[in-house]
């Protein structure tokens, strides 16, 4: 005789509660579902109580978040608690049922993740290109449809990520303006002041978060102190600072970890900014070199390549 196999629920809730509600006519019912098909299934020697390893569905759980899909739209489309999700995901619970780790990995990644993060580099990136070619954030963000703070905000790396819809919008646009120039003499102004690069300069890896611009020809001997204390806090790469401005930077950075109460040194400078102990090491050379009265030249001059 062939038997056929019964569906069992996965969740002892109803549609209105995450977790069972004493009471509640809908959480009994489910529970009382469960409880019968668990006895039927038993009968028919169809009941698995075995536990299998949950590795596979740990695995496919890292996998759907990379789409962008939460631990809880995972659990609704597995029919799993959440809290099942979690324990699996975190490594706490090592094995479970058969049918739950065939649950979780039956399900498949959305077609579409609106909500899905990405690294903002790339979008970062085209929009200080744009400035630098004169186009200003309300232009852009007409054109994006969005807000002049979210502009700004994207422009300045304040974001460590943006949603793929967000990133896609600024490439297509970056595309789109890619060799015209705007109209706006300030904001290309405000580009080199801070020494933003262009598209061409990422050299293709414009989207790589270890990547750097080409290096500006700028005087070897220019100091901006100012464009210094941009890449102290991380908003100018320091390929586009000159090699006068290196020891100021690892003096501003000094400055910066003493009064965080942390101890700065050589291998610390070459992680946080990129470069090799071997630069770390000569920059530091050269910050202790230098002079700390008061400079004869004009420390924040500006070459008239830059302004």
């Amino acid at each position: 005789m062939t038997t056929t196999s019964l569906p069992r629920p996965r969740v002892h809730t109803c549609q209105r509660h995450r977790r069972y509600q004493a009471g509640c006519p809908g959480c009994q019912q489910r529970t009382a579902e469960s409880a019968r098909n668990r006895t039927r299934l038993a009968a028919y020697s169809q009941w698995d109580r075995a536990l299998i390893d949950t590795t596979p569905a740990r695995n496919h759980i890292t996998q759907l978040q990379r789409h962008g899909m939460s631990r809880r739209a995972i659990a609704d489309a597995a029919g799993v608690s959440p809290s099942g999700i979690d324990a699996i995901a975190n490594g706490q619970r090592a094995r479970a049922a058969q049918f739950t780790v065939d649950a979780i990995c039956g399900v498949r990644p959305r077609h579409t993740t609106p909500t899905r993060r990405v690294p903002a580099h790339g979008a970062t990136r085209r929009l200080q290109a744009l400035t630098l070619a004169g186009w200003p954030t309300g232009m852009l963000a007409d054109r994006l449809d969005t807000t002049v703070p979210h502009v700004q905000r994207w422009r300045c790396g304040t974001f460590r990520q943006v949603t793929v819809n967000n990133h896609l919008a600024v490439a297509q646009l970056a595309d789109l303006l890619a060799g015209r120039q705007g109209p706006c003499w300030n904001a290309r102004r405000h580009a080199r002041r801070r020494r933003w690069a262009t598209v061409a300069d990422w050299g293709g890896r414009i989207d790589d978060p270890q990547a750097q611009p080409e290096p500006m020809l700028l005087p070897d001997d220019l100091v901006d102190m100012f464009v210094v204390a941009e890449a102290a806090a991380g908003r100018v790469p320091v390929s586009r600072l000159t090699p006068a401005e290196l020891p100021h930077l690892y003096l501003l950075w000094c400055q910066h970890e003493v009064a965080a109460g942390r101890t700065p040194g050589q291998k610390p400078f070459a992680r946080t900014f990129g470069v090799t102990e071997w630069q770390a090491r000569q920059i530091a050379h050269r910050a202790a070199q230098l002079d700390t009265k008061p400079n004869h030249s004009d420390p924040c001059r500006i070459s008239g390549k830059v302004a």
